[in-house]
């Protein structure tokens, strides 16, 4: 086996942390949003979620695991003990697709 076939091989069983994004605009969801955000939160292999509010300031999602999260899943990811997930939420007064787009330097992950 060459080298680049083992380093894949070694990835895949071992792939990085993700980042998750999510876009939202219905403040009607806020709730079903919440338990979203936080099951991806939860998964070990999530490094980040990033919440996109497509809509008013006012009507901005809470969300519950939004600080000092930590996996409960109570095991090792790449070496790591009960890895911590980021959650951030950003508002974009505008609901547009193309939000998605304009926050890639807040993507930690490739």
């Amino acid at each position: 086996r060459n080298n680049k076939g083992e380093a894949l091989l070694a990835h895949a069983k071992r792939p990085e942390r993700l980042t998750v994004v999510v876009m939202a605009y219905i403040p009607e969801q806020n709730e079903r949003l919440d338990a979203l955000v936080c099951g991806y939160a939860d998964a070990d292999m999530v490094q980040k979620v990033l919440v996109l509010w497509n809509g008013l300031p006012e009507h901005r999602p809470i969300i519950s695991c939004a600080t000092n999260w930590r996996s409960k899943q109570q095991g090792f990811y790449r070496g790591i003990l009960n890895p911590t997930t980021e959650v951030e939420v950003i508002v974009e007064p505008t609901n547009t697709l193309l939000n998605r787009y304009r926050h890639a330097k807040r993507v930690p992950t490739q």
